[in-house]
């Protein structure tokens, strides 16, 4: 079956993250960047994740390190095949820095902001050391055959949405997004590189 993605709709922009202690072991002062990790446990998420594996992956490898080179790379790898859209690698990988398994744990900018808000980081205690450039996260793609009469209507019911009505802000932050936007492919080229270097490589880890 050939699919498209539609003219007009969501493309979530997103950033991915690595998550530190603020304070390092104990004599170690914490890391000031990436390059420090090299020797380190890095955690990370499923690995058909782009923004938990995937794309952390190729941060760290144009820092100039080599996973399973220079760095341990541990994976948590929770609902593989939904291709990360959950948040269970995340917070496995996060629940591990937490306990000194590893050195840093990757995550979705959106969870980091959702998890120091309700508690689950304390920003007293953890902090960002890298992020990667934006990335486009989701869109809604659809079969060669989709009528173009229902593409229309459900564009439009996509578009009369408004981040000022109570009932649409619910779901819209939900996607971490405030409205929704022209369809694209360019903002996957990031993820593009990231699986091109790493797919076949994850999956055999």
């Amino acid at each position: 079956m050939n699919f498209y993605t539609l003219n007009s709709v969501i493309c979530a922009l997103a950033i991915a993250l690595f998550c530190a202690p603020l304070q390092a072991a104990p004599k170690k002062p914490p890391q000031k960047d990436l390059s420090e990790l090299r020797g380190t446990t890095v955690g990370l998420g499923a690995w058909d994740s782009p923004q938990a594996t995937l794309i952390p992956l190729l941060l760290l490898e144009d820092a100039g390190l080599q996973p399973e080179k220079d760095l341990v790379v541990r994976r948590f790898d929770r609902l593989v095949g939904l291709h990360g859209d959950h948040i269970g690698g995340e917070l496995d990988a996060f629940r591990a820095l937490e306990k000194g398994d590893v050195a840093v744990s990757a995550m979705l900018d959106l969870n980091w902001t959702r998890w120091t808000q309700d508690g689950t980081i304390n920003t007293n205690e953890y902090r960002i050391l890298a992020t990667t450039p934006l990335f486009d996260h989701c869109n809604f793609s659809v079969r060669a055959d989709f009528l173009p009469a229902r593409e229309k209507r459900f564009l439009e019911v996509l578009f009369s949405m408004s981040y000022d009505n109570p009932k649409h802000r619910e779901m819209m932050d939900m996607e971490g997004l405030k409205a929704w936007m022209p369809g694209r492919t360019t903002g996957y080229r990031l993820l593009e590189r990231a699986v091109s270097r790493f797919e076949l490589r994850c999956h055999a880890w």
